[in-house]
């Protein structure tokens, strides 16, 4: 990068993380998924991409046919140490076939990638994502079981 401004520093620079962790969507604290990136140069941008996958057991007196599932997927960013912030909100939403002996999480799952880019200045910022449980809609269907299994959020940082 021979126009890079940022001196003595290798860039692009990545920071990651990623679970595995089953958790049950209506426990935020659980379900969000946290990473931190220490920014010591000015002229930086912060590509951040993320995923996670939701999957849905069990309808509990669901009458066959379509339904769907809605919920909010939230990016935020905190600066060394303040509140956190909303960077983006995704919806997703996919319809679900009903069928009789529904009951393998494989047959309905939701996996939302999202790509933000975040020009912030120095310090220690934490990103988080995490799913809004009060947005969670689930149509006409009542679902034993709403889980989030795989997360993963990835930072990459770029000189500009």
């Amino acid at each position: 990068m021979g126009n890079c401004k940022c001196k003595d520093d290798k860039y692009p620079r990545l920071f990651k993380t990623q679970t595995e962790t089953e958790v049950d969507f209506s426990d935020v604290t659980s379900n969000s998924l946290s990473l931190q990136v220490l920014l010591k140069q000015q002229d930086v941008e912060v590509k951040l991409d993320l995923t996670s996958e939701m999957s849905l057991t069990d309808p509990v007196n669901q009458p066959q046919g379509t339904t769907f599932v809605e919920f909010d997927y939230i990016l935020q960013r905190s600066t060394n140490n303040g509140p956190f912030s909303n960077l983006s909100t995704v919806t997703a939403r996919q319809r679900v076939n009903i069928f009789e002996g529904f009951n393998n999480p494989d047959r309905a799952s939701l996996i939302p990638n999202h790509t933000w880019t975040d020009k912030t200045g120095i310090g220690l910022h934490v990103y988080r994502v995490f799913i809004d449980n009060s947005t969670v809609v689930a149509g006409a269907a009542i679902f034993d079981s709403l889980m989030f299994q795989t997360r993963s959020l990835n930072a990459t940082v770029f000189c500009t």
